[in-house]
């Protein structure tokens, strides 16, 4: 059974929206919304349910551990921003983790300059890798499960990605942290944030610049999606900022030979560190999904 085929179907295409040079193409769900059988991380977070630690005192700079607390698993969604501790990280994959239990995830640091403890544990932040950045991430963590069996990032390549986006909007942060590179142009993200519209049943979104396909974010759960919209639409809009304006859009008939092909791209299936199993994209595609609970619980897709 094609996994990715069969939840691509039960979706919709809704009206392509467009704010200068960044196109964002709602994916609808078509059926009712029932409750979650999981927990996001905010929600997690907001209830005292979970706590994410270095896995020792001293600390290892791309795993961290996490604790659940409750009766239900806990959705971790890759390139969720994690703050505080020895020094900020992100997640390298989305992890559901099993109901009271502790598990170690596999992360990667996006505060270079620090290495000291600035907190006990971690606290969730509000921003994701940006794209391209992300992308590359995704990339790299395919490569080490297929050659090691682990969700390893190549963590200069992080870096270097950080280094480059302060560069290029000409930022400056005193320890490399990427939530102080992106503040610094909250201003300029927000216009995106506020400008798109949200469909009630909206489960995803294929995002494009000009004429050219980027990528594509698509959950389980509408809520779930709106959680993380604010987070997805600012790692975009993070490389359009500054950038030549392009004219036109994506036609959706594009959009629609972009869906056929990752639902018939070869993808390779790995044990998760959580409950389930991932799904990696081969190239040209970067990305994966998360197979967990009996369904797609989230799909991440770079062109």
């Amino acid at each position: 059974m094609n996994l990715i085929k069969a939840t691509l179907k039960k979706t919709t295409l809704g009206d392509t929206q467009c704010i200068d040079n960044l196109c964002i193409t709602p994916i609808i769900g078509r059926a009712k919304i029932v409750p979650r059988d999981y927990l996001t991380l905010k929600t997690a977070y907001e209830n005292d349910l979970v706590e994410i630690t270095e896995v020792s005192s001293s600390g290892t700079v791309n795993e961290l551990r996490l604790t659940n607390r409750t009766e239900l698993p806990i959705l971790l969604v890759d390139g969720e921003e994690l703050i505080g501790a020895k020094q900020d990280r992100i997640v390298n994959l989305s992890v559901m983790t099993p109901p009271f239990e502790s598990i170690v995830i596999p992360v990667s640091c996006v505060e270079q300059g620090r290495w000291s403890y600035q907190s006990p544990s971690f606290q969730k932040g509000k921003r994701t890798l940006f794209a391209t950045a992300r992308k590359d991430k995704a990339a790299s963590v395919t490569e080490s499960l297929l050659a090691f069996n682990r969700a390893s990032a190549d963590q200069h390549a992080v870096w270097e990605s950080l280094e480059q986006g302060a560069k290029f909007h000409n930022t400056y942060t005193q320890t490399s942290k990427m939530s102080d590179i992106y503040d610094q142009l909250d201003e300029q993200l927000a216009d995106y944030r506020n400008g798109f519209v949200m469909h009630p049943k909206q489960l995803g979104v294929v995002i494009s610049v000009g004429h050219e396909i980027k990528g594509l974010e698509l959950f389980d759960h509408a809520d779930t999606f709106s959680q993380h919209f604010n987070q997805i639409i600012d790692s975009y809009a993070f490389e359009v900022i500054g950038s030549a304006k392009h004219q036109g859009s994506v036609s959706q008939r594009a959009i629609k030979e972009f869906l056929a092909s990752l639902a018939h791209c070869e993808t390779s299936t790995f044990d998760s560190v959580g409950l389930g199993f991932d799904m990696r994209f081969s190239y040209p595609i970067s990305g994966g999904a998360l197979h967990s609970l009996g369904r797609i619980i989230h799909l991440a897709a770079f062109k």
